[in-house]
């Protein structure tokens, strides 16, 4: 994690950014892998605002909670993510995982007539 996070962007900023690449590099990995997923774009940006971003808002307040949360989406993509398309690393495949473990669902394997 960037302990630092220092920046001339404003940090809502850099989180929207993180947010919605880490958003997307989810789906686009559900959809290359053939896993339904339950919500789309906004959906799951929200989710990651409400659920990962909260959660470090509520447990260190306002300014320290979403430095950690901004540094926390920064790990979870690849730092590719202005020159390619997003793409998750290790750990946003686990964290991501997690957070939308009910928001998933197995395609069919079966044809039923």
């Amino acid at each position: 994690m960037n302990s630092n996070n220092q920046s001339c962007i404003p940090l809502e900023v850099r989180t929207a950014v993180y947010r919605r690449a880490v958003a997307q590099a989810y789906l686009d990995n559900c959809r290359e892998t053939g896993i339904a997923l339950n919500c789309n774009l906004t959906e799951l940006e929200i989710a990651i605002a409400l659920e990962l971003e909260g959660a470090h808002v509520r447990e260190h307040g306002t300014a320290t909670g979403m430095e950690i949360a901004c540094a926390m989406l920064g790990d979870m993509v690849q730092p590719t993510l202005l020159t390619d398309k997003p793409r998750l690393t290790a750990l946003g495949h686990i964290i991501m995982g997690e957070l939308c473990q009910c928001a998933t669902a197995a395609p069919p394997t079966t044809t039923l007539h």
